[in-house]
């Protein structure tokens, strides 16, 4: 059940007894990804009793990256099939980050991503708007409430007054 809401998502507590228990969450099971296609997994996440948290693709073998969940930095790495990096690690206030990280994997495989805490027993950390995405970019969340949704036009807008020149690039 849910541990409750921030920033619009379900927040998850995420709880491991036993440093032996690798269990986790798992949050997308069972999906054949294919060498060198280029996925986005974006979540917010939040420390609870851990510090830190290993986000995990499991499959033949498995790929990680351990985050620092009060700096938002990784603090380490494997990449048994494939490679995996933090896109962006965005503050959003209240101990929360969005992170999404991309992942190409080596090998055409079917695969788990996890969420493992990192700490002594018992170990915990917040998650919620988990979102994965095959493509060349990371896109905005779609809140889905449990059905089929489609996407709206993501909408830019400048609310400020303008102090001078203001530049807008997008790709």
């Amino acid at each position: 059940a849910p541990a409750g809401k921030a920033f619009g998502y379900n927040i998850f507590e995420i709880t491991r007894l036993a440093p032996e228990t690798n269990r986790g969450l798992v949050c997308l099971g069972g999906q054949t990804f294919n060498a060198g296609e280029i996925f986005f997994w974006s979540f917010i996440a939040k420390k609870g009793v851990s510090d830190s948290l290993q986000v995990v693709v499991r499959g033949q073998a498995n790929s990680d990256l351990t985050i620092d969940l009060t700096s938002g930095e990784v603090t380490s790495a494997s990449a048994d099939i494939g490679q995996m990096s933090i896109f962006s690690a965005a503050y959003l206030g209240d101990g929360y980050r969005r992170y999404t990280i991309k992942f190409i994997p080596d090998i055409s495989d079917n695969v788990h991503f996890r969420f493992i805490p990192l700490h002594d027993n018992p170990s915990s950390c917040f998650i919620g708007g988990v979102q994965i995405e095959k493509g060349p970019a990371a896109t905005s969340y779609i809140p889905t409430a449990g059905a089929p949704v489609s996407r709206a036009a993501d909408d830019l807008r400048y609310t400020g007054t303008p102090t001078g020149d203001i530049g807008i690039s997008i790709d």
